[in-house]
C-alpha cells in the first residue's frame, strides 16, 4: 500500500524486453535505497511494482505486458521522468491516503485549472477500465493521489 504522495522522482535508465515480460531499470534520484532489500513494492507512476534487482542507485523491476497495456508504464523510454514511492509502513503515520498501487485503467486529461490552492482536472472516460466509478472517489494519476468528482 502507498500514500499517493510521490517521495522522489527518478528516471527510466533502461527497458528491455525479457522472454514474455519487460525488465524495467529505474534511476532512483532522489530516492534512498538504503532499506530497500529484495521483494520489496516501489510504486513507478502510481503502478505497484516488486524489486527484483538493486544497488544504491537503481532497481529493477519485471513489467507484465498488461501492466505495460494498461498504465502509462506502457508509454515509458530510456530517460523518461517517473515518479516514485516505497511502499508505506504500517508502524508509521500515513501522510496521505491509502492508494493500492494496483491499476485499473489509463485516462487522458483533457483540461485543468487552479482554484484557490486546489486544481480541478477533467479526464477522458477511462479505458480498459475493470470498475465503474462512482460519484466520488479516491484515485491516483501517476501516483499522485487525488480525488475524482463527476
Amino acid at each position: 500500500m502507498f500514500t499517493g504522495i510521490i517521495e522522489a522522482t527518478g528516471s527510466v535508465a533502461n527497458l528491455t524486453r525479457v522472454r514474455e515480460e519487460w525488465r524495467l531499470l529505474v534511476s532512483a534520484g532522489g530516492l534512498s535505497l538504503a532499506d530497500v532489500k529484495l521483494g520489496d513494492s516501489i510504486a513507478v507512476n502510481g503502478c505497484c511494482l516488486t524489486v527484483v534487482e538493486f544497488d544504491e542507485h537503481q532497481f529493477a523491476a519485471d513489467v507484465s505486458n498488461e501492466t505495460m497495456n494498461c498504465t502509462s508504464l506502457g508509454q515509458l523510454k530510456t530517460g523518461s521522468r517517473v515518479n516514485l514511492e516505497k511502499a508505506m509502513q504500517a508502524t508509521s503515520r500515513f501522510g496521505g491516503h491509502i492508494v493500492s498501487g494496483h491499476v485499473d485503467g489509463v485516462g487522458s486529461l483533457v483540461s485543468s485549472r487552479q482554484t484557490g490552492r486546489a486544481s480541478v482536472s477533467s479526464t477522458k472516460r477511462l479505458k480498459n477500465s475493470r470498475a465503474i466509478l462512482p460519484a466520488r472517489v479516491r484515485s491516483a494519476s501517476t501516483g499522485l493521489a487525488s480525488r475524482l468528482m463527476r
